[in-house]
């Protein structure tokens, strides 16, 4: 191990086990904030969603059900208890969508009917979680714990001491959150799991609002330079970690999530009815859309088709134009419109390139864009790269670094299929299956 690999260990392994007042994206997946990528419900999938607390403290949550477009379909708070998990559950009832809640936490405003689920207004999108901030009174701790809500909705009304001091016994969260999503197809027989990115270090103060408020979310990061305009942020990539500070919270979190380049593989091998799609989601796209800033709000991708010896170089590109950014010179360019989420679907039948469709797995809206007619001899498997670009436009920081590239996360979703087989009984059973990767991402 060279010197500079380990001090980047040494690095990383104090600011996991001493969390710093920088945001970061968490090398372990736990923190105080977690960004689910994707969840669904189209063509009988079921997305499975775990949200766990391993510091031990009782947790203020606030959970925002983010459409495709970036719009905040649903927002609660949850109080989780020390050392647990709360579970629940997207699918498709009779045309809308419902959240099964098994889980006795307590939420506000309430959202379980008696029925033991609520109906919710989308069919996919992503989900954030911000941690609040550790409940330390030990009387309201009781309350989570106990799952007495009853109490806890008593703090909120007219004399209540959150409605008076919506801090009251919190204290700034160590940040040991982790989550987990799975999307289930039954009919299927089929099921993708991923863990979702975290953010480090987001807040050195309890941030509890009130139920029904929208803040916190990704844009109010805080630690002792944000009343300064100079909120701290740490990126680590290729052995090195840089600190820097920034005006605005939400670019300290932007340039936490910027990638320049997104990696993965693909298949569409006919002979076991490959198919593979692309998640990409772009957490704060909307608020700088909102705020004014074009070339984050209108951005765009471009990538690469490559085969499994490597072959394959830049004139093979599909250009991806998110909105209305020029395209790259190409020789086919597509919209996934002004969303948050894109998906993007390889398939194996070139009479499909350019049509819009419903996709194979998630059963999303999008337009075919391999393989290319123009690039008939690309394999049926290989990789991908997505490399991004915002124009002449940087995040720069107050020390005057730049850094290029969009704030993205996002996976990969291969499924295979071998129709039925035969068990040992001898009846039929399907044998689909199949792989849901993280994308691996690049700054440089």
């Amino acid at each position: 191990m060279n010197l500079k690999r380990t001090l980047l260990t040494i690095f990383l392994a104090i600011i996991v086990t001493n969390p710093v007042s920088a945001v970061m994206l968490s090398p372990d997946k736990e923190g105080q904030v977690l960004i689910f990528p994707y969840f669904g419900t189209l063509g009988g999938n079921t997305t499975l969603l775990t949200i766990s607390e391993h510091g031990g403290s009782p947790r203020a949550l606030k959970v925002h059900f983010r459409d495709r477009q970036g719009e905040v379909a649903l927002s609660f708070n949850l109080y989780l208890e020390g050392n647990g998990s709360w579970v629940a559950a997207l699918s498709q009832i009779d045309g809308d969508t419902h959240l099964s809640l098994p889980d006795t936490s307590c939420i506000f405003p309430a959202l379980n009917d008696g029925s033991g689920s609520a109906v919710v207004p989308l069919t996919s999108g992503f989900l954030e979680v911000i941690d609040m901030g550790a409940i330390v009174d030990t009387g309201i701790s009781s309350h989570v714990n106990e799952f007495d809500c009853d109490a806890l909705n008593a703090m909120w009304a007219e004399n209540g001491q959150w409605n008076n001091d919506p801090s009251f016994g919190l204290a700034a969260s160590s940040g040991r959150l982790r989550g987990t999503a799975s999307i289930i197809n039954v009919a299927h027989g089929t099921m993708y799991s991923f863990v979702a990115s975290a953010l480090t270090g987001f807040s050195d103060i309890p941030q509890h609002s009130a139920p029904g408020e929208l803040l916190p979310d990704l844009t109010t990061a805080h630690d002792a330079g944000t009343d300064n305009n100079a909120t701290t942020s740490i990126v680590c990539q290729n052995q090195e970690c840089i600190e820097d500070t920034w005006q605005h919270p939400a670019d300290a979190v932007a340039v936490s999530l910027l990638a320049r380049q997104l990696t993965g593989d693909f298949s569409t091998e006919t002979s076991i009815r490959a198919s593979s799609e692309v998640v990409l989601t772009f957490p704060l796209r909307k608020f700088y859309y909102d705020a004014g800033h074009t070339p984050l709000g209108n951005i765009r991708l471009d990538y690469f088709v490559y085969d499994r010896a490597g072959e394959g170089d830049r004139t093979d590109v599909i250009c991806a134009p998110i909105v209305d950014i020029p395209p790259c010179d190409a020789p086919f360019s597509h919209s996934i419109g002004r969303n948050s989420v894109g998906i993007l679907s390889f398939n194996n039948s070139v009479t499909d390139y350019g049509t819009t469709r419903p996709s194979n797995i998630l059963s999303e809206e999008y337009i075919s864009s391999y393989p290319s007619p123009n690039f008939p001899t690309i394999r049926e498997s290989g990789q991908f790269s997505l490399f991004t670009f915002v124009g002449n436009e940087r995040f720069r920081s107050n020390s005057g670094r730049t850094y290029a590239g969009i704030p993205v996360i996002g996976a990969v979703i291969q499924e295979f299929s071998n129709g039925q087989l035969t068990n040992g009984a001898g009846q039929l059973v399907r044998a689909n299956y199949g792989n849901a990767f993280e994308l691996s991402r690049n700054q440089d």
